[in-house]
């Protein structure tokens, strides 16, 4: 009986199920009434603000087409010393707002301290080049003012900056700068200094590094901008007899570190042996970089003392230096603090962490010792106080030194206008004019690099900074410009005494473009190196592509063919800064079972077990067999200069991989193979066979006949591949009625290929 029971239950509860249900339908009509209103009025508030954000990029946008002067890697104004380069700058340069754009880490920050007084606009940066329009106006000055940056190591992104801006039709200066000068070791750091139209060095030790790196094209010496900033009235008035304490998170408080250690020490002999107060000065409040954040835990940490002022992270670079030229003393670990310091007369102790503080002292003092204390090289834990009680004890002399030297020192800041004024007419560097060599002379031990450039601006100074990173120098490079029209030419001048610089023999070639065949005859005649190769300008070596391959022919002096390894490199890849650590792109040997078979004449006409990669030949062994002059295909390159000697000598192989080939959609040897459709490729492969035919007619020796039909069979199967994997079915028709006219009856092109098979 259950069941039914159950069952009657559930039958006559539906009629009350749908009752209520009826109800609550009637109820929540004014509900679902109001919420279609709302989202109604929602979508057009959306709709609103959309077009308000239109409208404020379209405006932006023709801001953009007016600014004359961009200031760019701006990291925002939370770090007062950017906030001070950006017044300063402007003010020197007398550039009014409404020829200023600004690119900001952090535009917010900007608003809040009042760059909108100095700016036509504050756009929004995200450290990516694609924020340049496409389009400046004539005349742009793009000004980096973060110098600063170029302490560290990489800095791809500001090559990157510095190339696109270019490439727009801007002029580049780079203003304040601090480099520390092992950092110029690296080639892509001085390839990009020297395509600055402008560089400004704040501190001697820089610009002497500079100079004697070759990047003397428009360097100056001038002091940094931030030192003639006026103050402005803080609404703080400290207490007589206040030192200033500024930390960074760079020399972050807190774990047992030495500088901690030192840090607590210092600030206890000031509130016990002294009678000083202390202001803790923040200069830098930012996400992850936050001065007050350490400043705070160290105010903590003495409990509140009231001797112990914790100043405000809300106020301006100007309010700042105001309040910093109240202290009787300075303890400063961010720069422009220290300038705030020394530019108000107040004795500083720098709390050095870079090249940056030890340049500037230097200059003002004649030395750095005393003035600066290297946060990473303490070993005394009383070291801080022992130096702080130096500067006690001279303060009076430090000021009157400073009130005497800073007029003068300040006023030499005021030429930058001199030099951004006149920065659209600065000189191109020219390159020395090329000489031939003498006929049969080689210089021992160098190697000769042909490149052949065709508006190469994007990638050039890649492959240049490539040559200038070898770990061996006996190098001669030999460019050709083939008819360029971009900034091909200025980027080759730009470079060229940083190259004498490092005693690399620079020969610059120019012709009508002509095709890559046409550019290699015009350089052939210059090489002058015991050695030879030649390299497309979008391509690059590994560091110790030159030392390895001059090490192996000195190891083995009878070889006059040398190839070694390399690797594919997808474009996207091609900038990372990690590239020479990285092992998992694919190899040239991948697809060759035999790379160290020495006997390969074969193997480069059929393409088999073979891979051209990289190839250096013996300039004397050459000469032998080629009076220096190929067939001037637009293409194919690599079988005019070594099939002579491979029919002559053995070829002998590195399996490092000393080279990348970068694989650009856009490239000569790429654009042509398109899925669907055969024409160009069949016109490269057409071109191909006539290189190969007309290279053999001058190698003596040679089966001609058989050969020929040789190159004629394999151009016929390769069309009939390339056809049937394409469904072409003209072409199929075409070229399987040709195999089995010129290739079915005596297949010589499958005879060959079995024999290096076998």
């Amino acid at each position: 009986m259950k069941r039914p029971i159950k069952k009657a239950k559930s039958i006559a509860a539906k009629p009350l199920r749908n009752i209520m249900q009826g109800v609550a339908r009637e109820e929540n009509e004014p509900l679902k009434i109001l919420m279609k209103q709302n989202y109604s009025e929602l979508e057009s508030r959306l709709d609103a603000l959309s077009n308000e954000i239109k409208n404020l990029k379209d405006e932006l946008g023709d801001f953009e087409k007016t600014a004359k002067y961009i200031y760019y890697y701006h990291g925002g104004s939370g770090n007062h010393g950017c906030e001070a380069l950006v017044r300063t700058i402007s003010d020197i340069c007398k550039i009014p707002k409404t020829s200023i754009g600004l690119y900001s880490y952090n535009p917010e920050q900007d608003r809040q301290f009042g760059l909108l007084d100095y700016t036509l606009f504050i756009k929004k940066s995200n450290l990516n080049t694609d924020e340049i329009p496409i389009s400046l106006p004539p005349g742009t000055t793009a000004i980096s003012i973060g110098g600063d940056n170029y302490c560290g190591y990489p800095i791809p992104q500001l090559a990157k900056y510095n190339q696109k801006f270019h490439i727009r039709g801007a002029k580049t200066a780079l203003i304040g700068c601090s480099i520390e000068p092992n950092n110029l070791e690296h080639g892509e750091v001085v390839g990009d200094l020297c395509q600055f139209d402008l560089i400004t060095a704040r501190e001697s030790i820089t610009y002497n590094a500079l100079l004697a790196k070759g990047v003397t094209k428009n360097t100056h010496l001038i002091p940094d901008s931030a030192f003639t900033m006026k103050t402005q009235k803080s609404g703080i008035t400290l207490p007589k007899n206040t030192v200033g304490l500024n930390i960074s998170d760079i020399a972050a408080f807190g774990g047992k570190t030495m500088f901690h250690t030192n840090i607590i020490n210092l600030i206890r002999y000031i509130l016990e042996e002294t009678t000083y107060n202390i202001a803790l000065i923040p200069h830098v409040h930012q996400n992850g970089n936050d001065d007050y954040a350490e400043l705070r835990k160290l105010a903590e940490y003495f409990n509140r003392n009231p001797r112990i002022i914790l100043i405000d992270s809300n106020f301006t670079a100007p309010e700042l230096k105001d309040i910093i030229s109240q202290c009787i003393m300075l303890i400063a670990a961010r720069t422009h603090c220290s300038i705030a310091g020394y530019s108000t007369y107040v004795p500083t102790l720098v709390l050095s962490y870079s090249v940056k503080s030890k340049g500037i002292a230097q200059d003002i003092f004649d030395q750095y010792e005393h003035y600066i204390k290297s946060i990473y090289n303490l070993t005394d834990e009383a070291e801080l106080k022992n130096a702080f009680i130096w500067l006690d004890k001279n303060k009076l002399a430090i000021k009157k030194h400073l009130q005497e030297f800073m007029p003068s020192y300040i006023k030499k800041a005021s030429k930058l206008k001199q030099y951004i004024d006149n920065i659209q007419d600065t000189k191109v560097p020219t390159v020395p004019k090329a000489h031939l060599p003498k006929p049969n002379t080689y210089k021992k031990g160098t190697l000769s690099i042909i490149t052949s450039c065709y508006n190469s601006e994007e990638y050039l100074a890649r492959y240049l900074n490539s040559i200038l990173n070898q770990t061996d120098h006996h190098i001669e490079l030999i460019i050709v410009n083939d008819g360029s029209t971009d900034r091909t030419e200025r980027i080759v001048s730009d470079y060229a005494p940083i190259l004498a610089n490092q005693n690399i023999n620079l020969v610059y070639l120019k012709q009508q473009n002509a095709g890559i065949g046409a550019a290699y005859n015009l350089a052939l005649p210059y090489i002058s190196g015991e050695y030879f190769c030649w390299c497309d300008s979008d391509n690059f070596y590994s560091p110790d592509f030159v030392k390895t391959a001059l090490n192996f022919f000195k190891s083995n002096p009878s070889a006059k063919i040398l190839r070694h390894d390399g690797y594919f490199v997808p474009e996207k890849d091609s900038e990372d800064v990690n590239i020479f650590q990285r092992t998992d792109f694919e190899k040239f040997s991948i697809n060759s079972s035999k790379p160290y078979e020495k006997h390969l004449f074969m193997n480069a006409i059929l393409e088999k077990n073979w891979h051209f990669g990289n190839i250096i030949l013996n300039t004397e062994a050459f000469d032998e067999s080629s009076q220096r002059k190929i067939y001037p295909s637009r293409q194919g390159q690599n079988w005019q200069l070594c099939l002579p000697l491979l029919n002559k000598y053995e070829a002998f192989y590195i399996p490092e991989p000393l080279f990348y080939f970068v694989i650009r959609d856009q490239s000569v040897s790429h654009q042509n193979v398109h899925h669907g459709d055969n024409s160009l490729l069949f016109k490269q492969l057409d071109e191909y066979k006539k290189i190969l035919l007309e290279t053999i007619k001058n190698i003596p020796g040679l089966n001609q006949e058989e050969l020929t039909t040789i190159i004629e069979q394999k151009y016929i199967c390769l069309k009939l591949t390339f056809s049937k994997n394409s469904n072409d079915k003209p072409n199929i028709e075409k070229y399987q009625k040709l195999f089995n006219e010129k290739v079915s009856p005596n297949n010589l092109y499958k005879a060959s290929l079995s024999k290096l098979d076998s």
